[in-house]
C-alpha cells in the first residue's frame, strides 16, 4: 500500500467517523445529566433527511433559500 492511498484512506476515515464521534460526545453528556437518550442514530438520520428534504424538490431556483429552509428544518429536528 502506498502513502497516499494510506493518507486518503486515514483522511475519510476521520471525516466518515466524526458526526459518530460527535453523536457519541453528545450521548455521553446527556447520560451523564441523567437522561437516558437511545435514538441518536435516529435523531441524525432524521435531521438529515429533513434538510435535504427542501434541497430535493427543486420549487425555486434560488440556492440561498434552499439552503436556508434546509437549515431551518435541521434545527427544528
Amino acid at each position: 500500500m502506498s502513502w497516499e492511498l494510506f493518507a486518503v484512506f486515514l483522511g475519510s476515515s476521520f471525516r466518515l467517523a466524526t458526526p459518530l464521534l460527535l453523536a457519541g460526545i453528545g450521548e455521553i453528556v446527556s447520560e451523564r445529566a441523567g437522561v437516558l437518550n437511545m435514538s441518536i442514530e435516529g435523531m441524525m438520520l432524521t435531521s438529515a433527511f429533513a434538510a435535504a428534504m427542501p434541497i430535493s424538490f427543486r420549487s425555486s431556483r434560488k440556492p440561498l433559500v434552499e439552503r436556508s429552509f434546509s437549515r431551518i428544518s435541521d434545527s427544528l429536528c
